[in-house]
């Protein structure tokens, strides 16, 4: 009997352990929690796998066992960020934007107030652990945001609260209910129920709503009929969802966090809990940026005209010099983990230099790192150094992150990416709902397009598990599936050394 337990187990611990405990309720920081030196000396040890063996339960508990482990190194850090080149600046549910903010006695309340603020260069923002902000945070160059305190990371929700922003109101369809008030949002690509327990399938048309948790909303994007009423219907046969769930989350088409202009520079995001919104951290034409030890989920599928559901993530577009996340964690993400993109309005070159992922989980993701650049094969559009280490990478394409026919853990679509002194090494990737690997790079030549496998990251010691004879990778448009040839024959074309391939079921 084919094991499918073991997706459970890990859809389970996601719900279960940080991405759904309710406002931090159940925070217990474990007795023993691994170093970064432990922790990659356990990852590198699965790579002493045999090639080809097929997963068993003991080698599914290690690779459970060990996700725990960097979930635990990124939910519990307590090394906040502090300053002694500016100010601290302390916000807290229970300060006053009168107050000066400087002292966690006199510190401010909202995130207006931090997103107002005219800072000076090296000034530190820190978030009151325990508490919890509605809206998005505006970051400004040269200031770092942090936490502070004790308790779980302080959590920033750019979502509305559906149990207090309206009522919950039947409708003359059995089993349909509305949330009588408008949203003032041109989109409302998710809606969670209870921290995670449920989220809501996005619909075009009210007829639509046939299952629980179905959802529509009347905005200019997705249309009824070319009716625009701008409130929320859902399909619930359980009873007034107000009465039936602690908390109703409706996401908004907003970054979480954000900037408003190009050219942000030397911005640390580090300890903060990001959820319901367009995606995580966003920036643009960028230098120096860093996101460390943040957890961020639910966020993403905001519609289109063309599709219900699409959009959202973390990254850069345009030039960016340095941009790095270290121990964050990505969970039920629909469309990117990170990524580094061209700027779509601008026809400047783009050069991603130093864009580092590293340390970092990600589960139920589209794509967990989705790097393209202009469609134009020229040097002057490249990444340069582009690292991927020591990730955990697991059910990519699953959960809210679900759409099977395009999915992958490495995806760089028909771009013709040019990569130099790029790495990706020492990761899990662990299952795929689609693609584990897309990766394209040629080279121009006088005859038309040849291969050129060192314009692509390098790709070595890394752990790929899935379901013998399933799609596994499109190298430069060629695709091959997975099995027992996949390793002799990506490693013969120059793509991959030294990595461990094994089967992602097992016989119980």
């Amino acid at each position: 009997m084919k094991r499918i337990l073991c997706i459970l187990l890990v859809v389970v611990l996601c719900i279960g352990f940080t991405g759904c405990k309710k406002n931090g309720d159940d925070y217990v920081v474990p007795d023993k929690i691994m170093t970064t030196e432990e922790y990659h000396a356990a990852l590198d040890s699965l790579l002493k796998t045999q090639n080809f063996s097929n997963a068993d339960e003991a080698f599914y508990k290690k690779l459970d066992d060990l996700t725990l482990e960097l979930k635990n190194i990124i939910v519990y850090n307590s090394n906040d960020l502090t300053t002694d080149k500016g100010t601290t600046y302390y916000v807290s549910n229970s300060g006053d934007d009168k107050n000066d903010g400087k002292t966690p006695e006199t510190a401010w309340a909202t995130l207006k107030k931090v997103n107002e603020y005219i800072f000076e260069n090296g000034d530190l923002v820190v978030f009151e652990r325990g508490s919890m902000w509605r809206g998005y945070l505006s970051v400004k160059s040269n200031v770092s945001y942090s936490a502070y305190g004790e308790g779980p990371k302080p959590k920033i929700w750019t979502s509305y609260d559906g149990l207090t922003h309206g009522e919950w109101k039947a409708t003359d369809t059995p089993n349909v209910w509305v949330l009588d008030k408008k949203i003032t949002q041109t989109d409302l690509g998710l809606i969670v129920f209870n921290g995670g327990e449920n989220y809501g399938e996005i619909k075009r048309k009210k007829a639509q709503l046939k299952q629980n948790f179905d959802y529509y909303f009347g905005n200019s994007i997705v249309e009824d009929d070319g009716r625009q009423d701008f409130k929320v219907y859902l399909y619930y046969d359980g009873g007034n969802p107000a009465e039936k769930f602690d908390a109703i989350d409706l996401c908004m088409d907003t970054k979480i966090i954000t900037n408003t202009a190009k050219g942000l520079t030397n911005v640390h995001i580090n300890n903060l809990e990001l959820r319901y919104g367009r995606g995580p951290f966003w920036a643009g034409w960028s230098k120096d940026l860093k996101m460390s030890y943040c957890v961020c989920e639910w966020s993403g599928g905001f519609a289109s005209s063309v599709q219900p559901r699409m959009g959202g993530g973390s990254g850069c577009y345009g030039s960016c010099d340095g941009f790095e996340y270290d121990f964050c964690y990505f969970n039920q993400q629909f469309d990117s983990g990170v990524s580094p993109q061209y700027d779509y309005e601008d026809k400047d070159p783009v050069i991603h230099k130093d864009f580092i992922t590293t340390n970092c989980l990600f589960e139920n993701v589209e794509y967990t790192l989705e790097y393209f650049n202009s469609q134009e094969n020229t040097l002057e559009n490249r990444y340069e150094n582009m690292q991927f280490k020591y990730n955990i990478c697991r059910l990519g394409g699953y959960g809210f992150g679900t759409k099977a026919s395009v999915s992958a853990y490495i995806k760089s679509w028909g771009h013709e990416n040019t990569c130099y002194n790029s790495e990706i090494s020492h990761n899990i990737f662990d299952r795929a709902a689609s693609l584990t690997l897309q990766i394209n790079g040629y080279e121009q030549a006088a005859t038309g397009n040849n291969l050129s496998y060192d314009r692509i990251p390098e790709l070595k010691n890394n752990i790929y598990i899935q379901k013998k004879d399933k799609k596994f990778a499109e190298i430069n448009k060629t695709t091959y599936k997975y099995n027992e040839q996949t390793y002799n024959t990506l490693e013969s074309l120059g793509v991959d050394e030294g990595s461990v391939y094994v089967y992602g079921d097992y016989e119980e």
